[in-house]
């Protein structure tokens, strides 16, 4: 079993491949884009392609950790203080 985590925070965007025994197989880092919500998630999606390429094998599930007020259920960032473009953004 193989999974993503990317943790986005204000300064960096990083994620990872994860095996089944919590080892990391591949490690990835970057600035977070902060000029727009579309660079962003642009930049997520690019690192995610990157992680999958690098598995070596399937991968089964993504995670991702945002800092701010999360609607779960909704999949929407409600807020986020560290950073403020994300407002009412439907991100699942």
């Amino acid at each position: 079993m193989r999974v993503i985590g990317m943790d986005v925070g204000g300064t960096n965007v990083r994620g990872a491949v994860v095996d089944g025994l919590g080892q990391i197989l591949s490690f990835t880092e970057g600035k977070t884009p902060r000029d727009s919500v579309d660079s962003l998630v642009s930049a997520v999606v690019e690192m995610v392609g990157k992680l999958r390429s690098d598995a070596g094998g399937p991968v089964e599930a993504v995670g991702l950790g945002f800092p701010g007020l999360i609607d779960f259920k909704g999949g929407v960032v409600r807020y986020s203080p560290n950073l403020p473009m994300f407002r009412d953004v439907a991100l699942a």
